[in-house]
């Protein structure tokens, strides 16, 4: 193994080793020389999950061939200088998550095995072309359609019939099943490439005749338990992350990062990975927003859990084996059904850990709508958070992923401070015990079992259990803990009247006004503005390429962004802060300026904006129509009254 020369060690690399067998080396004995890193970029006693990747330099890439090898040491060191300025600097959105860096290690050992299948010696090899060629591969559907993984199955057979390598398989009584890691490594494949490709699968099952000619049946019989993955066009975000390596590679080329074998052309000109994947993949499948009888219902539902319920649940766990409970300690007490109809008595019976879990969801509920937090910061919420700084005035201190990723103090209303009391008073066994501070993890006494919030699956168990059907008017399929998030956004800047779009920013912790302005601009969000851009994607080459098969895309994408703008409609009696930002931006450093007061706070000028004849209201025109008048009258008020202020 060829080691390169020790580098400095980014912080978020807690530690590293050369390979599987040998043990991890922390502190000052870490290497980035070593082909294993561990990376963390959030604190694990702040955010409850997730917070620790593995990422691998010695990646099997080809039969025979891993990243490790002496041959492949550019892509090693190329692979070494992404991953590092992704978690220091970051390509475009500032440092990467661990998660995020993860992924884009994943996803450069695919662009280095087609390369190697195409032919290419190195980055600097490729032009436009090659690039295009990757395309072309790309939309197969399936990742491993990125190499021409047939030709290498059957090299990999030849060597097997000639006993130069052993067929990896194992006894899983009654079957003889086949071993895929090994598998995988021979081809130079991953494990979940192999096992989710039907067309491998199907390749695979011809050959067995040949490779173990007295087990064949009892394999092919179990391959039949696999679930090969669809053959259909892949998603766009599927096709933009594998498309975002390139842009990588191509920032990290003309940084001067990768100087041994820079990518010497530039793969989008002046479009973005994003239209891309939209051009040539299908539209994502996103979280829908909650219309207002469903979010009330919910909200309703978990506050009837925490206030009526609570106490009698935190009483079971602290003196109650695990039991069923009745009428008088079950929060099962009569939830409204979908037809307002009440429950019989019969039925008024629930297990100690099924109530917990509804309990703990229903805090969950509040604390994601009323906070407006992430399902990954609800579940770090822990003991103390809560604080009432002054009379009346309340926080909660949470971690804020994506942007901060440490803790701050969120403002909140009273209700989510009873919902952290309830929670610190439900844990208080489990605290005690463990010594850990997580309030939604609880343990069951006299049973052993923990119970800890599973906001996939928790979320719609209670929405179920409530009797609420979030599917109702077609509009809502599933229930996702971002969704409460969103709909926070929507009422607190559309149906606040002292809401405004940089007071919600504030409140989501966004970095820039361009995501928050999603949030509410979306109105029906499964995905309007996304769909927009796929079809204005479409219709950019339809003329010169159309066919029966996009022009079908094209009139199905248009009738559900039909259907989706009227069933937005409910939401689109808006505040016109969008306006008023817009005015805002005229100033330097978008009205961030102290030499003279806001645009916006001045009456005579708001009179001006009014004489003018500027439509305001809930139909009014994007701001951008009018954007030549409206900078027209911010220089004239400027003028007027702080000359000394430059607009360009």
């Amino acid at each position: 193994m060829c080691r390169s020369p020790h580098l400095p060690v980014p912080g978020a690399v807690l530690a590293t080793k050369p390979h599987r067998g040998a043990d991890w080396s922390e502190g000052a004995h870490r290497n980035l020389a070593d082909n294993l890193w561990r990376v963390r970029t959030a604190d694990p006693t702040k955010l409850r999950s997730g917070h620790t990747v593995t990422i691998r330099f010695d990646s099997p890439v080809a039969p025979g061939l891993t990243l490790a090898d002496c041959a492949l040491r550019p892509d090693r060191l190329a692979k070494r200088a992404l991953c590092t300025y992704a978690l220091s600097k970051g390509f475009g959105g500032g440092p990467l998550a661990a998660a995020g860096v993860g992924a884009l290690a994943t996803r450069f050992d695919w662009v280095v095995r087609w390369r190697l299948d195409h032919g290419a010696p190195s980055f600097s090899a490729l032009r436009k072309g090659d690039f295009d060629a990757f395309v072309a591969r790309l939309r197969t559907g399936s990742v491993i359609g990125l190499v021409d993984v047939v030709t290498r199955l059957d090299a990999w057979v030849t060597d097997v019939l000639a006993g130069i390598v052993p067929f990896p398989t194992w006894i899983a009584p009654p079957f003889l099943r086949v071993g895929w890691g090994p598998l995988a490594r021979c081809l130079g494949v991953t494990p979940n490439a192999i096992v989710s490709s039907s067309v491998f699968l199907a390749e695979l099952l011809a050959r067995l005749p040949l490779l173990l000619p007295n087990r064949a049946a009892e394999i092919a019989e179990a391959a039949t338990l696999i679930t090969p993955g669809s053959l259909d066009l892949p998603a766009a975000s599927m096709l933009e992350g594998y498309l975002a390596v390139w842009r990588s590679l191509r920032e990290a080329s003309l940084r001067g990062l990768v100087p041994h074998d820079p990518l010497l052309f530039d793969p989008f000109g002046d479009r973005s990975p994003g239209w891309l994947a939209h051009r040539l993949g299908k539209p994502d499948a996103r979280t829908q927003t909650l219309t207002p009888p469903q979010l009330f219902r919910l909200m309703e539902a978990a506050t009837r859990w925490v206030l009526e319920h609570g106490p009698a649940l935190v009483k079971a766990v602290a003196g109650c084996a695990d039991r069923g409970l009745r009428e008088r300690g079950c929060p099962a007490n009569d939830p409204p059904s979908s037809s307002g109809a009440e429950r019989s008595s019969e039925s008024l019976e629930m297990r100690l850990d099924v109530a917990v879990r509804h309990l703990m969801s229903a805090c969950a509920v509040l604390i994601g709508s009323l906070a407006a937090r992430r399902g990954g910061e609800v579940r770090s919420v822990k003991a103390g958070c809560a604080s009432e700084p002054r009379p009346g005035v309340f926080e909660l201190s949470i971690y804020i992923e994506k942007t901060i990723r440490d803790n701050d103090c969120v403002a909140v209303p009273a209700l989510v401070i009873e919902v952290i009391r309830t929670l610190e008073a439900l844990t208080l066994p489990t605290r005690v015990a463990s010594g850990e501070d997580w309030l939604f993890r609880v343990a069951l006494p006299g049973t052993g079992r923990i119970i800890e919030l599973d906001l996939t699956a928790d979320l719609p168990a209670f929405a179920s259990e409530c009797g609420i059907d979030v599917g109702s008017g077609g509009m809502v399929k599933s229930l996702a803990s971002h969704q409460l998030r969103r709909g926070f956004s929507v009422f607190f800047y559309r149906g606040f009247r002292l809401g405004s779009l940089e007071a919600l920013n504030r409140q989501l912790r966004h970095t820039d006004l361009s995501s928050t302005r999603i949030y509410v601009s979306e109105a029906e969000a499964g995905g309007m503005i996304s769909l927009q851009d796929a079809c204005e994607a479409r219709h950019a080459i339809a003329l010169e390429t159309i066919g029966q098969k996009d022009r079908a895309w094209l009139f199905a994408a248009k009738a559900r962004l039909l259907r989706r703008r009227a069933a937005g409609r409910p939401f689109d009696e808006a505040l016109c802060e969008e306006l008023a930002h817009a005015l805002l931006q005229a100033w330097p450093n978008g009205g961030n300026t102290h030499t003279a007061r806001p645009v916006s706070e001045d009456p005579r000028f708001m009179g001006e904006g009014a004489a003018a004849g500027i439509r305001i209201g809930s139909q009014a025109r994007r701001p951008a129509a009018d954007d030549v008048r409206l900078i027209d009258l911010v220089r004239a008020y400027v003028s007027a009254t702080a000359p000394q202020v430059v607009l360009s």
